[in-house]
């Protein structure tokens, strides 16, 4: 089996959130990086833009945690080099931005995800399952606390 050559844009608090989490993988390997901040990467060949990234080409698909005002951009950047994104959330500051970015990745035929990592973790699959089941009752409302409460 081949490994699947990814690259990361932005190696900031996310972008390192994923390159730890994937140092492991025998499946995937990030081999490139757009960071126009100075990082300390080694083994990973590093560009201090996307557009440099996406030309010098070796890449099977490309994982987006660059700030999310520039999401929509590097989407349809990465949608023209036809590689299948995985973008972290949210894909743009609104609404609109996100369908954009859809329309554009479905126009040309890119595959395109939104990271939300927490639908995968067991523990918030089985509190979703036991709403599902009833467990709770019907739920009418559910109010979270204040964000720093």
């Amino acid at each position: 089996m081949s490994v699947f050559r990814l690259g990361l844009i932005g190696a900031g608090r996310m972008g390192r959130v994923h390159l730890r989490a994937l140092s492991g993988s025998d499946v995937v390997r990030v081999v490139a990086v757009a960071e126009p901040m100075p990082v300390m990467l080694s083994d990973i060949e590093r560009y201090t833009d996307a557009d440099a990234m996406l030309r010098a080409g070796r890449l099977d698909g490309v994982l987006i945690a660059a700030p999310t005002t520039l999401h929509l951009s590097l989407v349809t950047q990465v949608v023209a080099a036809r590689l299948p994104i995985l973008c972290e959330k949210p894909c743009g500051i609104t609404a609109d931005e996100a369908r954009e970015a859809a329309v554009v990745a479905e126009r040309h035929g890119v595959r395109l995800q939104i990271a939300y990592w927490r639908r995968f973790v067991p523990a918030l699959q089985r509190l979703r399952q036991r709403i599902a089941d009833g467990a709770f009752g019907d739920l009418y409302c559910v109010e979270l606390p204040p964000v720093g409460r």
